[in-house]
């Protein structure tokens, strides 16, 4: 009877162990699902309804899941996910890549692929800077460029998850961004001192200022055809920013999105 007591008790133990392993790794198999699904939904580089909190929220999805985790999500997403056009969900990796991984070696260049349309050749670090059209201004990622048209077809992104699995590593905390509209203030000020013409930066500006737009849409609860705090001009931008500033507008950690604390 004492023998069979602790052989049930073992088989109870291992029971239990066995059930805890198969839970966490379900829930990591969850976890690497749902950031798969978050870097899917990220904006693509053409900037196109270009919504900041996305590719936030894709790059915070991924980050918690630590380097290896993220890795494996990556490689899953390049698999589901292949390149087959400037706006397919492949073309965020272009996006999401620079912001999610630093240089382990910060001497190095950036990478480019021998072949952009095979990227089974391999990497070359050769490049100053990143091609992206993308400034970071107090954790908010914003695109910089208008974009009325593409042509041809877009390189293959998949190599900067080799570069990510053999070059760099994981940024070191999570992107919690500051105020939106002083940080769209300022990224406009510094476009505009770039811009060679008005009507240039003047397109630049509708440009951030939808960007804004679109990140707090959802905390402003209006109805599709409602455009009377829609940034087209300078008049709108002011009324979007007071009814901001009225709802308390601020990032929610725990939602990852720009959301009324004075509702």
């Amino acid at each position: 009877m004492r023998f069979g007591i602790r052989s049930l008790l073992t088989l109870i133990l291992i029971a239990a162990c066995g059930l805890s392993c198969w839970t966490w790794h379900r829930r990591r198999v969850e976890l690497r699902e749902a950031a798969i699904k978050a870097v899917a939904a990220a904006p693509d580089p053409l900037g196109w309804d270009f919504n900041p909190v996305s590719l936030i929220r894709a790059v915070n999805q991924l980050h918690s899941l630590g380097q290896r985790d993220a890795l494996m999500a990556l490689e899953q997403f390049d698999k589901t996910y292949p390149n087959e056009g400037y706006s397919c969900p492949h073309q965020s990796l272009e996006l999401v890549m620079p912001l999610l991984f630093d240089r382990r070696n910060p001497d190095e260049k950036y990478p480019r692929p021998k072949n952009w349309f095979n990227p089974s050749e391999g990497i070359v670090l050769d490049k100053d800077s990143w091609d992206y059209l993308i400034i970071v201004e107090d954790g908010i990622p914003f695109h910089t460029v208008t974009i009325s048209g593409t042509s041809g077809m877009p390189g293959n992104q998949s190599y900067l998850i080799e570069w990510a699995r053999d070059h760099a590593r994981l940024r070191e905390s999570p992107i919690i961004p500051g105020d939106l509209f002083q940080a769209a203030e300022k990224v406009m000020t510094k476009l505009a001192e770039e811009a060679e013409e008005k009507e240039s930066s003047d397109w630049t500006n509708r440009h951030i200022r939808m960007q804004v737009y679109h990140a707090v849409a959802n905390s402003l609860k209006l109805s599709e055809d409602d455009d009377a705090l829609t940034p087209y001009d300078d008049q709108r931008w002011q009324l979007l920013k007071e009814r901001c500033v009225e709802l308390g507008i601020a990032w929610n950690i725990e939602l990852q999105i720009f959301d009324s604390i004075n509702r």
